[in-house]
């Protein structure tokens, strides 16, 4: 047996914007649900972070910090050289004694040593290295100088 439907349109609409309303209250939390914020880096990130922070004399002042990425290939290391420039990062390719067939892409900037700071810059190379079929191999702050 089918529902006779209502002839006028206004009571349509009514009841069109009732099934909105409901499946909205009904799937707004799972949407707008937190999830669990991701980890805002890796333990070793900021457990090397606080050793450098003891290590120099300035834990504020910027220093130049070096991000390591290996490309399989040449072009591909070298269409991540634009990317990488206009984010703000000098870089420098070299071909690496250990691992000659690979490509190495040092990407640097000055920044203080802040773990914030580095855990965006960190996943932003990734992420450029990865659309290029590269890696991301680690970070270095170059020798610490001086004591806290």
């Amino acid at each position: 047996m089918a529902i006779p439907l209502p002839s006028d349109p206004s009571v349509l609409v009514g009841i069109a914007f009732a099934v909105l309303v409901t499946a909205a209250a009904v799937l707004a939390p799972r949407l707008l649900a937190r999830r669990p914020a991701a980890p805002v880096a890796e333990k070793p990130d900021a457990d090397r972070l606080a050793t450098l922070r003891e290590r120099v004399a300035d834990p504020d002042s910027p220093r130049r910090i070096e991000f390591y990425l290996f490309f399989p290939a040449r072009e591909s290391a070298e269409g991540s050289l634009t990317p990488l420039r206009s984010a703000g990062y000098e870089v420098d390719t070299r071909t690496p004694a250990s691992r000659e067939r690979d490509i190495l892409i040092v990407a640097s900037r000055e920044m203080p040593l802040d773990l914030g700071m580095l855990t965006r810059c960190r996943r932003e190379v990734a992420g450029i290295a990865a659309v290029f079929g590269g890696t991301f191999d680690g970070w270095d702050a170059g020798e610490a100088e001086g004591g806290a």
